[in-house]
């Protein structure tokens, strides 16, 4: 197998200066898709609220907002912070902001931060003064919400209350054309490791790229329709949904608020009685399908209209994937349909999807074989060692995409052998946004390094782990991802609450601790239940924990985009403050 891992170089570079030959930004791709009434939108924000609109609309509405900020003066290049949810309002200032001549940043909204203050004010304290940005959009409600209830009360800040834009003729202005190397956009990574959430400016080429590379990967048609409830203010829900919409010029594109995914009944029956071809989500929302949706409700719904539903955005579980085709297959899923891809915020969002119409390739493998220079060897006897894992592989990369496995010094792996995930193409951004410059540091020469662990077999790319989330346990590394699988995967713990796995600092070193959250407070069923977990460690892994607290729900500290802020976890256990059941087991 080669090495470097491509679909098709040759086709690579036709498709790539087809799309550059016909567009030179993504505000084209709106203003086609305007001239097709046929084109629509729909926002589903609440349990009794729906509005639907034309791309045209969106157009008017975007013209509106630019020309707002033109009138305010708003120099060319600014930054301008977008916080507003999933609704038609942040489209008008997404592609508002860029018509102007600005660049737009999307940022969670308010509602997500104000049980955390604090972390929500420096998260976006941060985001300010990367990006030098002086002006913010948003609702006035939010606005207040943001300077009176959170406390924040920047210098140098202009807000915008949407209320206070007038939504009329937009004619007479003259509206910014983007080329293709100007940046579109500038979204931030969730900082879940610890490190302060970094810039990621993405070019209107970046974009570009990205979108024709995911549409040729799932043979995209003007016939397809997608429904997603992922948020606009996540590369997910921005473009994996709304962008790849617009840029296809796609009949019906429905846009689910993300509260709603805790009544995920109606993400499926939006499927059902649209005959939608397309969903989105992560391991997360398909297992909340299985959990949540009863058997009565099932009943309801057909999904054989669904010809692909992407599984990214965070590990994927392969007993996730086994359970919904399971209790969906009846109802007309095809287990073809699930296409667990790979991707990241640096390489605009896709990176390697699964073929289409081939069911997910499954790689059982040991588990003592799954860190970092390993070799993994796949488990073909039914008599298989105790400690396994199941994985499953993520595809091949996209057309403008390369992706290799190399080790600490920059050599080439062969496959099967697990190191850092590097990847190149053209739709990888040029480096992170500082000072109105880049950041290059976690490149190689064009390779950048995406922090990931990982092997390539048969064509496909395995992933392993966050090399930042690596815990030593007796010199062995082991992927706290994995861990937490195990953990989770046992009986009595609550699936609507979280667990981590982390590494402290003991007398005899680094040692392995688990945080679970419950709503159980009887002394004897948490001693159950820690016992119960250090049993499935030992069968699944070969491992113990060292320490395990029991804290209540809500008590882990996660982001913005729902990930769990692990380097505060650590402090958790350092800082002596798990408040409930907490016990050292002897080593």
């Amino acid at each position: 197998m080669n090495d470097t891992l491509t679909r098709q170089e040759t086709k690579a570079i036709t498709e790539i200066s087809k799309f550059q030959k016909k567009r030179q930004n993504i505000l084209e791709s709106l203003c086609a898709s305007a001239s097709d009434q046929e084109c629509k939108i729909i926002f589903r924000t609440s349990i009794h609220q729906e509005n639907s609109y034309s791309y045209a609309d969106i157009l008017e509405g975007a013209k509106a907002v630019a020309r707002h900020f033109l009138k305010m003066g708003i120099p060319s290049k600014s930054r301008v912070i977008i916080i507003l949810p999933t609704c038609v309002e942040f489209q008008y200032c997404f592609y508002g902001a860029m018509l102007a001549g600005c660049i737009p940043v999307p940022v969670a909204p308010v509602s997500f931060g104000t049980q955390d203050a604090e972390y929500y004010n420096n998260r976006l304290s941060s985001v300010i003064n990367n990006s030098d940005c002086h002006h913010i959009i948003s609702f006035e409600r939010d606005i207040n919400t943001l300077t009176d209830r959170l406390g924040f009360k920047p210098v140098d800040i202009n807000f915008t209350c949407l209320e206070h834009i007038e939504f009329t003729s937009s004619d007479g202005f003259d509206y910014c054309r983007p080329q293709l190397d100007d940046i579109c956009f500038i979204q931030y990574t969730s900082g879940s490791t610890g490190s302060e959430p970094k810039g990621v400016p993405l070019t209107h080429r970046n974009v570009l790229a990205n979108l024709e590379g995911m549409g040729a990967a799932q043979d995209m048609g003007p016939s397809d329709k997608i429904v997603s409830w992922m948020p606009l203010y996540h590369d997910m829900g921005l473009l994996g949904a709304m962008l790849l919409s617009v840029h296809y010029s796609l009949k019906k594109l429905i846009l689910i608020a993300p509260i709603m995914i805790a009544r995920p009944i109606i993400w499926l029956k939006y499927i059902t009685d649209h005959q939608m071809t397309l969903t989105l989500g992560n391991n997360f929302s398909y297992r909340l399908c299985v959990k949540k949706i009863s058997d009565k409700d099932t009943s309801t719904l057909n999904l054989e209209s669904l010809r692909l539903a992407f599984n990214g955005s965070e590990p994927i579980d392969v007993g996730v994937i086994e359970e919904f085709n399971a209790k969906f297959g009846p109802v007309g899923f095809k287990k073809a349909a699930m296409m667990p891809c790979y991707g990241l915020a640096e390489a605009t969002l896709g990176v390697t999807f699964s073929p289409v119409l081939e069911e997910p390739k499954i790689l059982e493998v040991d588990s003592g074989q799954l860190s970092y220079g390993s070799t993994v060897k796949p488990i073909l006897s039914k008599d298989a060692l105790q400690n396994t894992v199941k994985l499953v592989a993520l595809g091949s990369p996209l057309f403008c995409l390369q992706v290799k496995i190399l080790d600490y010094q920059g050599k080439t792996l062969p496959d099967m052998v697990v190191g850092k995930i590097y990847i190149s193409g053209d739709s990888v951004m040029n480096g992170y946004y500082v000072d109105g410059g880049y950041d290059r540091s976690r490149f190689e020469g064009d390779w950048f390094f995406t922090g990931d662990l990982g092997f390539l077999y048969d064509g496909n790319l395995y992933f392993t782990g966050r090399e930042k989330e690596l815990i030593i346990i007796r010199g062995e590394n082991y992927s706290a991802i994995d861990i937490e699988n195990v953990v989770n995967s046992t009986e009595n713990i609550d699936f609507d609450y979280n667990s981590i796995a982390c590494s402290i600092n003991m007398d005899h070193g680094e040692s392995l601790a688990i945080l679970i959250e419950t709503k159980e407070t009887l002394q004897e069923k948490l001693q159950s239940l820690m016992d119960v977990v250090q049993l499935r460690l030992l069968e699944c892994m070969g491992i113990k924990a060292s320490r395990i607290s029991i804290v209540p729900p809500k008590s882990i500290p996660l982001t913005l985009n729902g990930k769990i802020r692990r380097r505060e976890c650590s402090n958790f256990f350092r800082a002596d403050s798990c408040n409930t059941y907490d016990y050292l087991f002897a080593e």
